[in-house]
């Protein structure tokens, strides 16, 4: 029987700043076989650790056609975390998964796309943006991207935004203006109330939980039915199976029954969008 934990080493072979405080690793799993091997849904999520300092969850940012390494972005904000980005080009981390279930690729596949990421919210959907870039993806679906950030300085993926207005309807909001930004001003339910957006598609959002508070309601009041709106759920997740219950929410867990939940399985149970 395979060990649900067993961590495989993987070298930094890449380091980029993202943003402030915030680094994008890129990684190759030492054995070559685990690294062609290496396959994971959109929204899925990996575990990376530290010997002796501990482990993370980390969303996974790489294509999922990609078979030479698996990129992940680290914001520096615990004591794993920080210990992450302290490490250098050459570095071992170690790394285990990927688990959840991720994006219900069948269903996006068949329908129009709207995708909401704020923050750090658009790490888990990048995959699948990229998805719907490739060639062979049904070019008679609607694809649109909303993205928000605090700031200039704090857009993540800043090199893929000519990749994806190629492909998709893109639209970038921001907090606060600034000297490098001439885009728009304002909040990610700025952009609903302000475009037209495909009715009857598949929904998939990802962002601190405040949003989901603003942009629930908004997606609801444009007509999109709670089964076709998918949101990626943050919680403290530890053993990562289901054991330990620690990201449990009523009889469900974010690890394992998640992180990607429709809103129809969650929306009698307020306690999962706090």
């Amino acid at each position: 029987m395979k060990n649900p934990y067993e961590s495989y080493p993987a070298t930094i072979t890449k380091i980029i700043l993202d943003a402030p405080d915030t680094r994008g690793f890129t990684l190759k799993f030492k054995d070559r076989k685990r690294q062609a091997n290496f396959g994971f849904i959109p929204g899925q999520f990996i575990v990376v650790g530290l010997p002796g300092i501990g482990e993370i969850p980390v969303g996974i940012n790489s294509s999922t056609t990609e078979k030479k390494f698996v990129q992940i972005t680290v914001r520096g904000v615990g004591k794993v975390s920080r210990a992450i980005q302290q490490k250098t080009v050459g570095s071992t981390l170690f790394i285990r998964g990927p688990y959840g279930n991720g994006w219900p690729m069948k269903e996006i596949e068949k329908r129009d796309l709207l995708v909401i990421a704020g923050g750090l919210g658009i790490i888990p959907l990048k995959p699948l943006i990229d998805e719907a870039c490739r060639k062979d993806w049904g070019r008679q679906n609607q694809v649109q991207v909303f993205y928000g950030s605090r700031n200039f300085k704090n857009l993540l993926f800043e090199s893929q935004y000519k990749k994806w207005c190629t492909f998709h309807d893109t639209q970038i909001v921001l907090d606060m203006a600034g000297p490098r930004w001439h885009g728009e001003v304002g909040n990610i339910t700025d952009l609903l109330a302000k475009h037209s957006t495909p009715k009857g598609a598949i929904v998939t959002v990802c962002g601190p939980p405040i949003m989901y508070k603003y942009v629930i309601p908004k997606l609801l009041e444009k007509g999109y039915k709670p089964e076709d709106i998918y949101l990626s759920l943050e919680r403290k997740m530890y053993c990562t199976i289901g054991v330990c219950e620690h990201c449990a929410i009523g009889e469900k867990y974010v690890c394992k029954d998640g992180p990607v939940f429709s809103l129809a399985e969650i929306r009698e149970m307020p306690e999962a969008l706090e």
